[in-house]
């Protein structure tokens, strides 16, 4: 019998009953001789499949499966800011070879709660991290970029607030003995066997977890992948790696020992927009959407339309903008932003007051036209009060450019004379008015409000009892604890720094700012990393406060050039590590005392190519002429020329 994965034992399975909606076969697309279907769609699943990697591989199948039934059930499955489409297309053939989904794009393992905090509202991958993460971890050094299928429920009850869905599933967490692959009862192996064909006949993919056996290691590299295809060979996944793993046959040596699916029972048909062919939207069922060209205005923010299939399409104002307006490319909506477009951007940068100052920026003065606006970047975030001088009534408009994308922050009607408190983060911003009648004018000022602030709320590297930066940990590994530059304010080229806050606060309620971060920066954990200098240098460290901008802490920190060379003062990091060949491994610099924790800050070099590379992102890739071979990976810091890691890798 073919070897097949682990099953749930069947007892178990009696008591569980799974719902499932049957599949229909989806229209043939009348715009060429192929349809899309779930074979096509998980096939070419690739480019917009979440980044496979630290044991993430959870989320990456329950994305790929959600993206599905996003794609060919209800456009509503993935919140709309997440969805990713191929983009416009020529041809319904060329759309299907680029299946939509999500974005991919990669995340720091080594400070992944700082990452999931900065990119949850475009990476959704990290979104669900942070939804399971926060159920489950009891600190933030508890976050964990691992999903389980029992741990699926958390998201469904996050996806549908409103309706009941299940997620079901099917488990055994206890593998094959090594010694006796007979052990499996060939009656389990089928059933799980003929579950999973019998769901794929139906049009609904299976998320699988799986194992691999080898007869000289045992099982190796638990996994989890969607299903959605079978022959007379066996079943066809989606790795959920590449696009040469799109469509890979589960070999005899890979087990099964979990199943899940989605209970669909409640969730109602909606079309999706998410392929795009000739400038025109189409769902995965093929049906094309044909909205009317009279856009309904719903707010001063919103306008809808109507496709015949009786979908509401309702979106906020596009915010074009062009030399002189910004406009929405939906509807008649428009703004003309000629006054602030032509003129010069207003810098705010923080770091030029004390952290004390309540700044004052005049942004316009006795202005007679009917709207306004200028343009401004604030440097660092902030607490701001707009004081509005007019006799008339007039809408206040607060807008936020980020990579040509127009966002409306604030929008609000105001009688005579008035002020407006809002917090703002960094970024570039357009502030304005419109709505005055004729004879009437306004001056508009930005004030930064301060209720707290001052150097002395941070304490870095406070004792031995407390975690610290590589200054105290590697820098000053030899000297006597008397010794060691606690509480201090100097740091060592290319080492770091951690500052707490007397205060108590946690540090992942602040944002972090250096005043020039090509003499150091500093993480959203408060680590301050001191880059490489010629000559010794002064830099601001800044921590503004995410509920209330008005707290703002500042302090000065010292980078001092290093005088030493790697010939006659080394700091060499030894490693060991053992790869199997062609298995891709990351090196794990979290149990070894580095400068800092981060691959990309290392040139990786092999002794032998032939053997081993390593790259970029410190991967190993060993090689079949490195079998039964030692190789040395090295990783020159970039930050310091004293320091290298040295990795000795074993080739099984």
């Amino acid at each position: 019998m073919k070897k097949l994965l682990l099953i749930l034992i069947l007892t178990l399975a009696s008591l569980v009953s799974i719902i499932t909606v049957e599949g229909q076969s989806l229209p043939t697309n009348d715009l060429d001789d192929k349809s899309f279907n779930m074979i096509d769609y998980f096939k070419n699943l690739n480019e917009y499949s979440p980044e496979n990697s630290w044991d993430g591989c959870g989320y990456v199948s329950l994305i790929q499966y959600l993206s599905y039934y996003d794609t060919f059930l209800n456009d509503d499955i993935i919140p709309e800011q997440y969805d990713r489409n191929q983009g416009n297309t020529s041809s319904l053939r060329e759309a299907i070879e680029n299946s939509p989904g999500v974005l991919r794009d990669s995340y720091d393992i080594m400070h992944l709660y700082e990452d999931i905090q900065e990119k949850k509202d475009t990476n959704f991958m990290l979104e669900l991290m942070r939804v399971v993460n926060e159920f489950q971890a009891e600190n933030i050094n508890d976050y964990v970029p691992k999903l389980a299928l029992h741990q699926c429920y958390l998201i469904m009850d996050y996806l549908f607030e409103d309706i009941e869905v299940d997620f079901e599933y099917y488990f055994n967490d206890t593998y094959l003995p090594s010694g006796d692959i007979d052990y499996a009862n060939e009656t389990e192996l089928q059933w799980f066997y003929e579950y999973t064909i019998n769901k794929i006949d139906t049009e609904n993919p299976v998320i699988l977890n799986i194992i691999r056996y080898d007869d000289n290691v045992g099982f190796t590299g638990p996994h989890a992948v969607v299903a959605y295809d079978y022959d007379e060979n066996g079943i066809y996944v989606n790795m959920g790696y590449d696009e040469d793993r799109t469509y890979e046959l589960l070999g005899e040596d890979y087990y099964i020992y979990g199943v899940g699916i989605m209970d669909l029972t409640n969730i109602p048909e909606k079309h999706s927009n998410n392929y795009i062919v000739n400038n025109e939207e189409y769902c995965g069922c093929g049906h094309k959407h044909q909205y009317n060209n009279n856009y309904e205005i719903l707010s001063h923010t919103k306008h809808n339309a109507e496709c015949m299939c009786g979908m509401i399409k309702e979106e906020m104002h596009s915010y074009i903008m062009d030399s002189n307006n910004i406009y929405c490319s939906y509807c008649n909506w428009n703004k003309d932003m000629s006054t602030c477009l032509n003129e010069n951007e207003i810098q705010i940068n923080s770091f030029n007051y004390n952290d004390f100052t309540e700044f004052s920026v005049s942004l316009f003065n006795n202005v007679k036209n009917h709207e306004y606006y200028k343009k401004i970047f604030l440097h660092q975030a902030g607490s701001y009060n707009i004081n509005i001088l007019t006799t008339d009534d007039i809408y206040i408009v607060i807008l936020r450019e980020n990579n040509g994308l127009i966002k409306l922050i604030k929008e609000q009607k105001i009688e005579e004379d008035s002020n407006v408190q809002v917090n703002l983060e960094n970024g570039r911003y357009i502030v304005g008015y419109y709505g005055i009648s004729d004879n009437n004018n306004v001056s508009l000022t930005l004030k930064r409000e301060i209720t707290k602030s001052g150097y002395n709320y941070f304490i870095t590297d406070p004792d031995k009892a407390t975690k610290c930066g590589s200054q105290i940990n590697l820098a000053e590994i030899l000297n006597n604890e008397n010794s060691k530059s606690y509480r201090q304010k100097n740091i060592l080229e290319g080492f770091t720094r951690i500052i707490y806050l007397s205060t108590g606060e946690s540090r992942q309620d602040f944002y972090w700012y250096s005043s020039d971060e090509t003499i150091a920066n500093v993480t959203g954990y408060g680590t301050v990393l001191a880059r490489s200098v010629i000559t010794n240098s002064t830099v601001k460290i800044m921590a503004v406060n995410k509920n209330n901008p008005s707290i703002v802490y500042m302090d000065e920190f010292n980078i001092i050039n290093d005088s030493l060379d790697y010939i006659n003062n080394p700091i060499d990091i030894i490693i060991s590590m053992t790869i199997n060949i062609e298995e891709g491994m990351y090196i794990d610099l979290n149990s070894y005392n580095v400068p800092i924790n981060i691959l990309q800050y290392y040139s990786w070099y092999s002794s032998n190519y032939d053997y081993a590379t390593c790259n970029y992102y410190g991967r190993i890739n060993a090689k079949e002429a490195g079998r039964g071979k030692s190789v040395l990976i090295t990783g020159s810091y970039r930050y310091n020329n004293r320091v290298k890691i040295k990795v000795y890798v074993n080739i099984e």
